[in-house]
This record gives C-alpha cells, structure tokens and sequence, in this order.
C-alpha cells in the first residue's frame, strides 16, 4: 500500500465525521464540534507520522545493513565495484515508495564497508503547519572477519570439485572451516547421502548440492602457509648424506619394503621410502626423509611422537598410503621449521631447483606446471595424526568405512584436492592445546558482521 493511500485509509473516518458535521443543520453544534476536532486531527496526524516514520526507518536500516554484509564477502571486486554494489543492494531493497540517496561517508574496501542514508518521509502534520516531510538517516558497517581455523584446504586455484562429499560419505567439524581455493563455478561438491557439516564453508568460486550450514561462494582464496617454508633438506634431490636405517642394520641404497615388528627407527633420510608391515613398530622424535613413498599396510601398528615425515620423491614415489586396518598414532612436532606438521610434501617447485638446501624458496608454478599425483587415506578408527597432512601437489582421497581421525584432538588437511568418498565417516577436531601442537594455520575469511 503506497504512503497517500495509507493515509487516505487512516483518516477517513474523521473524513466521513467531518461530513456528517457539514450536513447538520444546528450551526452551534458545528462550530463548537470544529473547533474542537482540530486537536484531535492533530493528534491523529502526530500519531500516523510516528508510526510512518518509525516503519520506514526500520525498513531503511534493514536494507542497509543487509547491503553492507553483501557487499564485504565477496573476494572478486575492486573498491569502487565493491560500493557499487552495495549501493544496488541497498536501492533494491529500499524500493521506490520512498527518495533516499547515499551520503559521502559510504564507502567500501576489502576490510569494510560503510553505510549512510539519508532522505526525507511525506508528513501528514507537516503539512497541516507548513511543513510536508521529515527527514531520516541511517548508518551501517561491516567488516570481514577471519577468525575460523581452516582444518580442510584445497589449494587448486582452477579445477571443478576441488573438495567433494560424494557416495555416503559422512563429515563433521563443528570447530573449523572447509575451503577451496578454486574459482570455478562448481568448485566443491556435496552429493554425499549426508549433508557434510562444519563451522563455515567457503568457495573462491561457487559449489553445487547441500552443506550445513549454507556454504558461502566468491571467498578470498587463502595463501598456502607453507608455500615459503622449506625444511633443511640433508642434500640434493635424493643423493642424501646420511644414511638410512632401521635399528642401524640398513642403508638409503637398501629398498626398505618390509618395515618389521619391533622396529625402532630413528630421524633420518630414507631414499627408497618405507612400507611398515610390521606391529609395535616405533618412530623416535624428529625429521624422517623420504625419497618414494611411504605406506603403512593393513595390519602395521605405528606409534611416532614429534615427528614429521618430508616427502621429497617426485612423480609416484612420493605419495602417503595408510591403508585400512593399520593402526597409526603420529604426533607432530611442537616447535621447529616442522612444528605442526606430520607429513610435508615437498611440491614440485621445490623440487626442481638445482640445490634443495638450506635457503632456498619456493617457485610459484601455475596449475597445469605441476604434477599432480594422489595419497590415499582408507583407515578408519585406529587412526590418530595429531597435527597437519600437507600434500601441496597430490590430490588426497579418504575413504574408509568408519571414523577418520575420530581420536585425534586436532587435525588439517591441506591438499591440491581432497574427496570424501564411499563410506568414510570423518570427524575433525581443532583443539591444538590439548593435542599439543602449535596453533593451526591457515585462517578463513568466511564472514563479516554488523559493527554499525
């Protein structure tokens, strides 16, 4: 209903009263009941104007408040398509009933964006006395905030389904935030039977099917925290200087296929990767070099303390396989280059530099420049790694068909794509004092709230 026939329905029965007045043929009575109908149309008209103006400043406010939180989210805007939105935003939502226009003090940027209305409402009153409107104005900001844990991390700035929820496959992390880097339209999939759930999911691009709650689209892609850090590497490639042994029996030249029961190993660089078969097997705290890959097979038992495992094989020989019914407990370091870390994959910018040595940094490669292998997680409750899978270069596949990482106080992934397939049921933690490892990194943008 538009403002003049509002009023017109407020006032007609004064309207039909008047009339009634004008018809009555006792002239005393019609003048001593005009003169006192006066007041009581004034007050009508101060109580109509309240009550019109308290209505479209709680209106206005919505629409402004509405605007500035859709407009500080997305990643993809400069500053000036940033306020341009968020002006749209607003007029839509305001309509064309009322004629308000946006002061100098709106503004916008990554960080925030600020608000300010003002206009005039039609007055009944003020019309009476000489003065037809009143005039209204309204403040909003919002700011980006970034206080989620990121737990689950896809780093591939382009692909389709870079993180997927397929099969029946069930996921839930109430703490911590899920992301995918991807600007592609159908960036994370959820067609799992179950509604993956976690505190927050954001895509740098867009998604398709179900997440609780709602998954927000057109995030800032988060940097990879580890894309400048580098571990000390003992030599070249896989041309390592120390030697590599179990119980001091074998060398780095020695394929290390069959890790057995009992073994104690200890931090050093094992070129031809390690396949633990055996149960009550041990690794003592500190940095353990791979050169292939490492598995730890369906009946292996593991126990590691402050450990981390660097994957420096190239191709497919430097992937993680945990398969199901291995029982594995591995904890990573507290402090160090490699505090928080369990297993680092060296990506392929590393590893094509001349000299992986001590204070070399990462080269930035695009996508397509890289070679991208896949791990595999297929264990179930018997599993705990309490800190950090860092796979920058491999696609991580966990399927299993029982809880992953269900008794690990805090746990991440961040991989170049991970999928949540078949049966795995996979609940993650982030609880990093009472795993007792540094803090997890990265953070997530993926909200903004109200400050005006």
């Amino acid at each position: 209903m538009s403002y003049h026939k509002y009023l017109s329905a407020s006032l007609a029965p004064v309207a039909n009263l008047v009339q009634k007045l004008r018809e009555d043929e006792n002239g005393n009575f019609a003048v001593v009941f005009a003169i006192a109908a006066i007041p009581l149309l004034l007050a009508t008209s101060a109580v109509i104007d309240t009550a019109n103006v308290v209505r479209v400043r709680t209106d206005l406010q919505a629409a402004a408040d509405d605007a500035v939180l859709a407009a500080v989210i997305p990643a993809t805007m400069n500053d000036a398509e940033r306020q341009t939105f968020a002006e749209n935003t607003f007029f839509d939502n305001v309509g064309t009933n009322v004629k308000f226009s946006l002061s100098a003090e709106s503004k916008a940027t990554r960080e925030r964006v600020d608000i300010e209305a003002k206009g005039t409402v039609p007055s009944l009153l003020g019309g009476i006395i000489g003065r037809g409107s009143k005039t209204l104005s309204v403040t909003a900001a919002a700011e980006l905030t970034s206080s989620d844990v990121v737990c689950v991390l896809a780093l591939d700035p382009e692909a389709p389904n870079a993180i997927s929820f397929e099969d029946s496959a069930v996921f839930n992390a109430p703490a911590c935030s899920v992301q995918a880097n991807s600007t592609n339209s159908k960036a994370i999939l959820s067609s799992s039977n179950t509604a993956p759930h976690a505190k927050s999911f954001c895509s740098a691009g867009g998604s398709h099917g179900t997440f609780d709650p709602y998954i927000k689209n057109e995030c800032t892609p988060i940097d990879d925290p580890y894309a400048n850090i580098e571990p000390v590497y003992p030599g070249k490639d896989c041309d390592f200087k120390k030697d590599g042994d179990i119980t001091g029996t074998n060398s780095a030249d020695t394929v290390l296929e069959d890790v057995p029961d009992n073994a104690k190993l200890s931090p050093s660089s094992y070129c031809k990767g390690l396949s633990i078969t055996g149960a009550n097997v041990t690794f003592t705290p500190g940095i353990y070099y791979m050169g292939a890959d490492i598995h730890f097979t369906q009946y292996s038992q593991v126990k590691g303390d402050g450990v981390t495992f660097v994957m420096m094989g190239k191709g497919k020989k430097g992937r993680l396989f945990i398969d199901e019914g291995a029982e594995v407990y591995l904890r990573a370091p507290k402090d160090g280059v490699t505090g928080g870390v369990v297993f680092w994959q060296v990506g392929d910018s590393f590893g094509q530099k001349a000299n992986l040595g001590k204070g070399s940094k990462a080269e930035n490669q695009p996508a397509h420049a890289r070679k991208i292998e896949t791990s595999e997680i297929s264990s179930g409750a018997s599993m705990t790694i309490v800190g950090t899978v860092y796979l920058p270069d491999q696609n991580l596949i966990i399927s299993s068909d029982k809880q992953v990482a269900s008794k690990s106080p805090t746990t991440s992934f961040i991989t170049n794509q991970i999928h949540f397939k078949d049966k795995a049921n996979m609940h993650v933690s982030v609880d990093h004092e009472k795993g007792g490892v540094p803090p997890l990194e990265p953070r997530s943008d993926g909200g903004a709230r109200l400050i005006r």
